[in-house]
C-alpha cells in the first residue's frame, strides 16, 4: 500500500499513492483518500484534467485562465494594461515573444529573434513592423525588404488615401528612384533632378 501525501509532495507521488480530497463526489459518495492511478480515472471520466504520457489533457469543454466563464476552447483574461497574455520562451530559455496588452488596451504581437529583439510587431491600432529580414506578398521567397507577387489581372500595389494629396507614394533619397522593366527585359531607374528634370538610366 503507498503512502498518505499531501498536497505540496504532488510532484513526487506514484501511481500507487493516497491523495486526500475532500470535495470531489461521484453518485453522492465522497471521494476521501484515492490512488493517484483512481483519481486519474475518475478526473479523465468527468471530463477534468488528466494526466497522458508527456503532460495533461482535458477531455472536453473550455478552459478558461482568469475566468470562470471561457468564451472559447481557451480564453485568458489579462491582469492589466501592459502586461503579457500569452508569453513564448524557447528550448533554450531565449524570449520568443507572446501576445501582450499594451498601455492603450490594444492587442500586439510580437515575434522575437534569437537574441531577444521584437523583429515582428503586429498592433491591433498602433504602429506595426517588420524590422529583419524581407517580407514577401504572394511569395514564400522574398528577395527584398517588400517583395509582392501579384495575380493575375489585379494590381499588384494599390494606394487609396482620404485625399488624392495622400495617395502618393514618395521616395526621400534623391539618389534613389522607380525602377521599371521594358519590354526586352532591360531594367530603368527614372530619377528626378532639382527642377523636376526627369533622368532615365539603364541598370
Amino acid at each position: 500500500m503507498g503512502r498518505l501525501i499531501s498536497y505540496p509532495v504532488l510532484s513526487t507521488i506514484s501511481s500507487e499513492d493516497w491523495i486526500p480530497v475532500s470535495d470531489i463526489s461521484t453518485e453522492g459518495n465522497p471521494l476521501r483518500n484515492v490512488t493517484v492511478s483512481a483519481l486519474s480515472t475518475f478526473f479523465n471520466e468527468n471530463g477534468v484534467w488528466a494526466p497522458i504520457t508527456g503532460g495533461i489533457n482535458y477531455s472536453g469543454g473550455k478552459v478558461g485562465i482568469n475566468t470562470d466563464n471561457p468564451q472559447g476552447t481557451l480564453n485568458i483574461v489579462n491582469d492589466s494594461p501592459g502586461t503579457w497574455s500569452l508569453r513564448l520562451t524557447a528550448a533554450d530559455g531565449g524570449d520568443m515573444g507572446g501576445f501582450l496588452q499594451d498601455s492603450s488596451n490594444n492587442t500586439e504581437l510580437i515575434l522575437k529573434e534569437g537574441g531577444g529583439s521584437g523583429n515582428v510587431v503586429l498592433n491591433s491600432l498602433g504602429k506595426s513592423y517588420i524590422a529583419g529580414g524581407n517580407f514577401g506578398i504572394g511569395t514564400g521567397v522574398p528577395n527584398s525588404k517588400c517583395h509582392i507577387v501579384g495575380d493575375p489581372g489585379f494590381t499588384a500595389l494599390r494606394v487609396d488615401g482620404p485625399t488624392i494629396a495622400e495617395d502618393d507614394i514618395e521616395i526621400q533619397n534623391s539618389f534613389n528612384g522607380l525602377i521599371l522593366k521594358s519590354p526586352d527585359g532591360t531594367r530603368y531607374r527614372i530619377t528626378v533632378a532639382n527642377g523636376g528634370t526627369l533622368t532615365v538610366t539603364a541598370v
